[in-house]
């Protein structure tokens, strides 16, 4: 789904859009092409994995599995920052959950080629769209296809550029 957005936005009434990736800092995920990767490897992996001490357990030696490694190895830049709260008191926060609680990967992909990015409202709604579609889809995928408040919300809740 990633490359499949990314290949969008290489058509010319993307370039907004390819903009707003980058102002974001996510652009390390137009690396991402379609990657097709055995089972064999996938349930190895999850034989090898520790839940408690997160990381691969291997013969050599064990690989640790935290927010650094992870963003080591997509290039992501960490501020350290933590992610707010989802706060049932707070307007915004209310107004995005009602926007995309159980919106599905699909709903999230058509809106992002499709929103409007005029205003500074559209580009904060196409970052949310954006980063929700990689948390749901990539980061943080769940077996429901549809978004969950609790863990999907937090990370769009603030999408200022700092």
């Amino acid at each position: 789904m990633i490359s499949e957005i990314f290949k969008a936005f290489s058509e010319p009434q993307n370039v907004p859009r390819l903009a707003e990736v980058e102002a974001i800092d996510f652009m390390c995920l137009s690396q991402i092409f379609k990657w097709f990767i055995k089972q064999d490897i996938i349930v190895l992996m999850a034989k090898i994995y520790n839940l408690q001490k997160y990381c691969l357990m291997i013969d050599v030696d064990n690989i640790h599995v935290n927010g650094a490694s992870m963003g080591h190895v997509l290039d992501l830049l960490s501020r350290g920052y933590e992610f707010p709260s989802l706060d049932k008191k707070n307007p915004e926060h209310e107004q995005i959950k009602s926007t995309f609680q159980g919106k599905s990967l699909k709903w999230l992909k058509d809106f992002v080629l499709v929103c409007p990015m005029t205003s500074e409202e559209d580009k904060r709604a196409f970052r949310r769209a954006f980063l929700l579609m990689v948390v749901k889809g990539f980061l943080c995928p769940t077996p429901s296809a549809s978004i969950s408040p609790e863990m999907h919300l937090p990370p769009i809740l603030d999408v200022r550029i700092q």
